[in-house]
Parts: C-alpha cells; structure tokens; sequence
C-alpha cells in the first residue's frame, strides 16, 4: 500500500482537527470548581479539595475584621503549617488566594462576616487530554512535513519527464 502526498496531508488536517478539539475542550473546561464553604464565620477545620484556594471574607459590619487562621498542607510529600491572619475592610470584601492548602483552621466567629472558600483543581482528564493533544500536535507537524515533501518531489520528477529510468 503507497500513500499519495494528498492522502498524507489529509492525515494531518485530521490529527489537527482531533488537536483542535481536545484544544477547545481544555480552553471551554480548564478546572473542576468546588465550593468548600459558603456561610458565616465560625470555629472549624474546613477540608478543601486541594489545588488553589481563593478565600473571599465578606465584612458587613462598621469595623475591620481580622481572621486568624492555621493553614495546612503539604508541598512534594512535606507537610507544612502556617498562622495567617485574614483582614477584611469595614463594609468591603476581601480576597485570598492560596496553593496546596488542604485545611483551614478557623478558630473565631463573627456574625458580621461571611466567608467562602472555593477550590480550582486541574483534574485527572484535563491532563490526559493535555497529553493526547500534544501527540496529535506533533503527528499533525509530521504528517503535513511529510506530505509537503512529497508533493514537492513527485511534481520535481514530473517537470522533469517523470521517472523513466532515472537515477534520481
């Protein structure tokens, strides 16, 4: 079975069309979003999905608020803590972000402040589609190469009389 140089450049307008699909899945669905929390402040360990954390403190009374807080989680298996203190502005809302956190240790409550903790994760599919869409990238280049190259010697051969018995 002989490839054309058309049917080899056919291939590659398909690997990238299957490059361009996994693309536009990835850009339409970049993270997997999870509530942690939503309410009002008081005493708890919240368990977060990992991933980032966005913590946003929503202060509804005349004074600012201070929040401390523990965080807790691990970076390459080492686990790590570290006392912060959250502010909000009177009347205002403030935001947080942190990475690889996965507690929150909230020891005080305030009836004045709401707080929500939302988690963003790259989950397990988006990072085989990542991959998947790397390969038809690259088979993508390479077949359309190849074809290019082809195309290019048999009209090389044909402006030259064809092939009858050349060397080249």
């Amino acid at each position: 079975m002989t490839l054309s140089s058309s049917s080899v450049i056919k291939l590659a307008y398909i690997f990238g069309a299957l490059a361009a699909a996994a693309a536009l899945y990835l850009i339409l669905h970049p993270y997997s979003v999870h509530v942690d929390y939503s309410g009002p402040l008081k005493p708890m360990n919240l368990s977060t999905s990992g991933g980032r954390i966005f913590v946003e403190l929503n202060n509804t009374g005349r004074s600012e608020a201070e929040v401390p807080a523990v965080l807790g989680g691990s970076i390459a298996g080492v686990p790590f803590t570290t006392s912060v203190v959250l502010k909000a502005p009177p009347r205002s809302t403030a935001f947080y972000n942190y990475s690889n956190i996965n507690y929150i240790l909230l020891n005080t409550s305030n009836a004045n402040l709401k707080i929500i903790v939302i988690s963003l994760k790259i989950s397990f599919i988006n990072i085989i589609i990542t991959i998947i869409m790397t390969i038809f990238f690259i088979l993508m280049l390479a077949f359309l190469i190849v074809g290019i190259l082809f195309q290019t010697i048999h009209t090389s051969k044909s402006a030259r009389g064809g092939d009858r018995g050349s060397k080249y």
